[in-house]
């Protein structure tokens, strides 16, 4: 089985080779972590506006949603690859097909 430990080496942000779009997984992954971290106090929201037309916003779920759709998640998505390396993404550096509107669920239609 393939660990985190033998992955030694960090590919630079030049020779990065897989793409620039996030998948659904790692959306999921990344608001779900981040979710966790809000509801037990671990993190402060980001500077995000946290009044919408439906009042304020005070689920974690929501507000790292609405993290996700501004890209300021203060976490990054590791991808590791077949040749031992891996390469570290920021949500800002990433594309979500299904746009980043704030009244997107994340569906295709």
């Amino acid at each position: 089985m393939t660990t985190a430990a033998t992955f030694k080496r960090k590919r630079e942000k030049e020779d990065r080779i897989t793409p620039r779009y996030i998948t659904k997984y790692e959306k999921t992954r990344l608001v779900g972590a981040r979710a966790n971290e809000l509801s037990l106090g671990l993190g402060d929201p980001i500077t995000i506006e946290l009044i919408t037309e439906d009042g304020i916003l005070t689920d974690p779920l929501q507000i790292a949603e609405e993290e996700f759709i501004q890209k300021k998640i203060p976490l990054q998505i590791r991808r590791f690859l077949p040749d031992n390396t891996y390469e570290d993404w920021s949500v800002s550096e990433l594309l979500w097909i299904f746009g980043f509107q704030s009244n997107d669920k994340g569906a295709a239609k």
